[in-house]
């Protein structure tokens, strides 16, 4: 809370059949830009959200780890939502996520030339898509073998979709991608 009012983090969680200890955190942000309809950033996440969370409790046996959902409010006014939920994790109200599955605007879509802009470009070493039809991977050295399974997971199901894989750089690169999973790469 505060000038802004008070925000509200929506969470939900399907308890793990083998390691109910163990938790994955999918996430996305609701609100949305004043004067933006919201569409691409975020609400097309909180669809994807909603769609892994309807996949996941329609298995019968439910998944090994405790997946658990999370909707941040407040993102737009400097990743409040997001860092609420950290905190909590780190003063031990909410039990620490083993790994953070973000979606940002993952309803954007264009394949027109330069349509995607990107905060660092290093010629020849770091050189990201410059199309809007590209999903990015991002993560740190501890959740780079999260990240190459889903980079994976992501070729071999929807194999003419790009991927661009940022596995190991979040770190060095995290404040330059100045989003709302950046609260939990510092945790």
């Amino acid at each position: 809370s505060g000038r802004l009012g008070m925000g509200i983090n929506l969470i939900s969680e399907v308890r793990g059949s083998r390691q109910p200890e163990k938790i994955i955190d999918v996430t996305a942000h609701y609100d949305a830009y004043p004067g933006s309809p919201g569409a691409e950033d975020n609400h097309s996440a909180v669809a994807g959200v909603l769609e892994i969370a309807r996949l996941v409790t329609r298995e019968k046996t439910g998944p090994e780890k405790t997946i658990r959902f999370i909707f941040f409010d407040l993102e737009e006014w400097g990743l409040l939502g997001s860092r609420a939920a950290v905190d909590s994790m780190m003063r031990g109200k909410l039990e620490s996520a083993e790994v953070c599955l973000n979606l940002e605007m993952i309803g954007y879509f264009s394949d027109e030339p330069g349509s995607q802009q990107t905060p660092i470009r290093i010629p020849f070493f770091f050189d990201p898509p410059r199309q809007g039809n590209t999903i990015v991977t991002v993560g740190n050295l501890r959740s780079y073998r999260f990240g190459r399974r889903l980079d994976g997971i992501l070729g071999a199901y929807v194999p003419e979709l790009p991927v661009f894989s940022v596995t190991r750089l979040g770190d060095p690169v995290s404040n330059a991608w100045s989003r709302y999973h950046i609260s939990f790469l510092v945790t």
